[in-house]
């Protein structure tokens, strides 16, 4: 189908046998640097209803052409992005967020910043177009894509003209008024269904005149829009199928857990076993720790996250562990992810740390770096067998009320 958009530019649509646009090409004829004309084409290609290809060149240099290509990702009738790559291979991102309709009405980039703002009259003309002009969309007015070359809405069995509230073609239905029977099997009323409303019988209505409430999925028929319902019921069904399986998973993993600590029961000193009282208590003690391990790791981000290394080392420490050659103390287990302190730091403290005797504890503090300045210290029994503390600061090693508490070892 042949379109003159002005003397300069013809618009062509090309459609399948079930009259589904395929090709939408604009051909624009300009002034060339040579003294001529060369005609520009900007051509989309619609293979399904999910994927879409922008064309764009010279008529007669097809090897310059450049291609961008769209993935459009639904839930039910609700547009949830557009994955675009461009002709060199960038990949970008557009979140949608819709209104009650499934109007594309705000447009995101990947991390959730605001790009672009739709709104929209009540029969779709626009109201409101704010765009950084990066992040836009073609699928605009209840997710149909609006045409910029005509300024129609493309349906699927027809346009809409936003401007005056109505259809330019007639409505299908109405060409099948004497055939019941057709009726039934195209649009899913019977006549007597379609005279109970009047406005039915309006061949180039959008939605009976009643836009608010209803949506026109394909161009044939108006219906409430139940698309963020049947998409919210999808996916609280995923959701809880999922949930109840990885809640069932994790308490079977948490309770192998408990089991392989419980086993170590038998291992631990008098003092640490009257300390838990049992097996099991042992083992739940563990677990919860690693839980609370965990925990603090994720809320420190991403710096830690992104370093594998230091992850390992944060979660793999436990009390009744062995670090450096030291036995590790709970208290000194829950200090190491609480303060975001390592291996590495601990090794180093025992290797390179100025070292001075505690006269009130009798443990030995290992001192590395400057006070106030990043350093941090290692806290030892004297024997230099048991971590008993780990500190991400220097102490005050010349206290007031006690300035010999603290003697530097040579």
């Amino acid at each position: 189908m042949k379109v003159d958009i002005d003397e300069d530019s013809v618009l062509y649509n090309k459609y399948d046998q079930s009259g589904q646009r395929t090709v939408k090409e604009l051909q624009k004829t300009l002034p060339n640097i040579q003294g001529g004309e060369s005609v520009h084409i900007a051509k989309n290609i619609y293979p399904n209803s999910v994927y879409e290809e922008e064309i764009s060149g010279i008529e007669g240099d097809e090897a310059n052409w450049q291609t961008k290509k769209i993935r459009h990702i639904s839930l039910g009738n609700q547009t949830l992005a557009h994955f675009t790559v461009s002709p060199q291979g960038n990949v970008e991102k557009i979140l949608v967020f819709g209104d009650h309709l499934g109007s594309s009405s705000i447009l995101t980039d990947s991390m959730g910043r605001v790009k672009t703002l739709y709104d929209y009259y009540p029969f779709g003309g626009t109201r409101l177009d704010s765009s950084d002009g990066l992040h836009v969309s073609a699928y605009q007015y209840t997710g149909k894509e609006k045409d910029e070359e005509t300024g129609l809405n493309y349906f699927g069995a027809r346009y809409q003209n936003a401007d005056i509230g109505r259809f330019t073609q007639s409505d299908p239905l109405t060409q099948n008024l004497s055939d019941d029977k057709s009726l039934v099997e195209k649009f899913g009323k019977n006549i007597d269904q379609v005279l109970a409303n009047p406005q039915q019988l309006n061949a180039y209505s959008y939605t009976i005149n009643n836009p608010i409430r209803y949506i026109d999925p394909d161009g044939n028929s108006q219906s409430p829009f139940d698309g963020y319902l049947k998409a919210t019921n999808k996916l609280a069904k995923l959701l809880g199928n999922a949930i109840d399986k990885a809640v069932a998973y994790l308490r079977s993993e948490r309770q192998n857990k408990v089991n392989e600590y419980a086993a170590q029961y038998d291992q631990l000193s008098d003092e640490q076993k009257e300390m838990y009282g049992s097996s099991e208590q042992y083992g739940n003690a563990m677990v919860m720790q690693d839980d609370t391990m965990n925990v603090v790791i994720g809320m420190q981000g991403g710096g830690v996250a992104n370093d594998a290394s230091l992850v390992v080392q944060k979660v793999a420490i436990k009390a009744g562990d062995t670090v450096a050659g030291l036995k590790v103390t709970f208290h000194a287990a829950e200090q190491f992810v609480a303060r975001s302190m390592n291996k590495l730091q601990i090794k180093s403290a025992l290797e390179k740390g100025v070292k001075y005797l505690d006269t009130e504890t009798n443990n030995i503090l290992h001192v590395v770096g400057e006070r106030g300045k990043g350093g941090y210290t290692i806290v030892t029994d004297r024997a230099q067998k048991v971590l008993v503390s780990t500190e991400n600061f220097i102490r005050n090693l010349v206290p007031k009320n006690s300035p010999d508490r603290f003697k530097l070892l040579e």
